[in-house]
């Protein structure tokens, strides 16, 4: 694959990432399954090596996407885990107010 078709793979594939993502209750292993789709790209050598500028121009315009992705993904994760913590404390005081009661 020339670096010109994995660069239209990467555009596609980050676009399906971000359509999916739009969404609140999203698959997580959807999601795996297109990060690891973009990594194999972005890690596979490139058939015809193209001018390395390119290839590097390539591979940053991805990290700073990748970046950005995981920036996202964490702050959901940090909401995911502070609402867990929400409701394993409500579970906690309805426990401990029935026996009390």
């Amino acid at each position: 694959m020339s670096l010109a078709e994995n660069a239209q793979e990467a555009v596609f594939i980050r676009q399906q990432f971000e359509h999916l993502t739009q969404s609140h209750l999203y698959s997580i292993e959807e999601a795996s399954e297109l990060i690891q789709k973009l990594s194999t790209l972005l890690t596979e050598q490139v058939l015809q090596q193209d001018n390395e500028k390119q290839y590097a121009i390539f591979l940053n315009e991805n990290l700073t996407w990748l970046q950005v992705a995981i920036q996202k993904l964490s702050e959901e994760k940090e909401m995911v885990a502070a609402t867990l913590l929400t409701i394993q404390q409500g579970k906690r005081a309805k426990k401990s107010y029935g026996q009390n009661n």
